[in-house]
């Protein structure tokens, strides 16, 4: 996808983790719609690796999940549910 700048590309989060909470799965009073939108610090590495997956060109298991799972999301919010 990237061609010859693969190489040169690096996928990270846009700041440190540090203060982040560290799972989602671990809030079970969040409302099921809220914790979609939300992204913890382990949520958070799913999806830079996913991302760096989908621009290297290789497709995991993981990539696949995560962006099917985002463009259910993302097509919910655009059909107003």
């Amino acid at each position: 996808m990237l061609g010859c700048f693969a190489e040169r590309v690096v996928v990270s989060t846009s700041c440190s983790l540090m203060h982040t909470a560290v799972d989602l799965k671990n809030e079970t009073k969040l409302d099921g719609e809220l914790k979609s939108w939300l992204a913890f610090a382990a949520q958070k590495v799913l999806e830079v690796v996913a991302l760096a997956t989908a621009l290297s060109g290789k497709k995991d298991e993981v990539c696949q999940h995560w962006c099917c799972e985002n463009l259910v999301i993302m097509e919910q919010y655009l059909n107003g549910c």
